[in-house]
């Protein structure tokens, strides 16, 4: 159908003055100048608004990423102080484990330094015993 319609345009053209072919071909050039101009712009503002619809979602994307590190950074936090915590405690239990070691090992030799006190009150006593020179450490 296309070929019949070119034939037929054709056919006109040929009809008329080669003055006037010339005008109408100016003519016709330039209205497919202007279908053209209007279709890049019809191009140009569908893809400006593809563009920006991209951009938003990618804007909204970046605000949730944020809102999540935020997140993240309000836990580490909360981890770090529970963290600490925990190794308070752990100083208090092994300052209370050092002490218990302690005690025990009072109460193990509590009657052998008894009885050594004992003896040092007898010699005492007894004479048996020197005053300490502190020199001769």
């Amino acid at each position: 159908m296309a070929s019949n319609t070119t034939a037929t345009m054709t056919g006109m053209l040929d009809a008329l003055p080669e003055t006037l072919q010339n005008r109408v071909l100016e003519h016709l050039r330039e209205y497919i100048a202007k279908l053209a101009d209007e279709s890049n712009e019809k191009l140009q503002e569908k893809s400006a608004k593809m563009l920006q619809s991209q951009i938003e979602r990618l804007q909204s994307y970046v605000e949730m990423a944020q809102t999540e590190i935020e997140m993240f950074k309000s836990q580490i936090d909360e981890l770090q102080s529970h963290i600490r915590m925990c190794e308070i405690q752990i100083e208090q239990l092994e300052e209370l484990q050092d002490e218990l070691r302690w005690d025990a090992s009072f109460d193990r030799t509590q009657e052998q330094l008894m009885a050594a006190a004992r003896r040092a009150k007898q010699e005492i006593a007894e004479g048996k015993s020197e005053p300490m020179d502190l020199d001769r450490l």
